[in-house]
């Protein structure tokens, strides 16, 4: 639960401050949020590379804030339904694999 008020906090900062970095600098601290609960929730690792990555490629290859924070929200919704269709195919081999009799 703690993890995510920095998270807020630079979601409003994104809002306050008109600096291009504070698209790095949220990918990386959304990363380290995640981090610190990836074991209770189960992540999985192309979501903790993926922020950082994203934010860095929001910084340096487009232009205007508006693009910026659009391909932002866009990238985290797809890296989040990434991360849940990996955890479905997870949990549907695992739940598969454990009903298979064995002779």
């Amino acid at each position: 639960m703690f993890a995510f008020v920095p998270v807020l906090l630079l979601q409003i900062a994104m809002i306050v401050f008109d600096s291009r970095w504070i698209f790095t600098a949220q990918g990386i601290v959304i990363a380290a949020a995640l981090w610190s609960v990836r074991k209770d929730y189960g992540l999985s690792p192309i979501l903790l590379l993926g922020c950082p990555l994203l934010g860095f490629y929001t910084t340096t290859l487009l232009a205007s804030n508006l693009d910026r924070y659009a391909w932002s929200t866009v990238g985290l919704g797809i890296l989040f339904m990434l991360d849940g269709t990996i955890a479905l195919i997870r949990s549907v081999v695992r739940k598969s694999a454990a009903r298979v009799p064995q002779t």
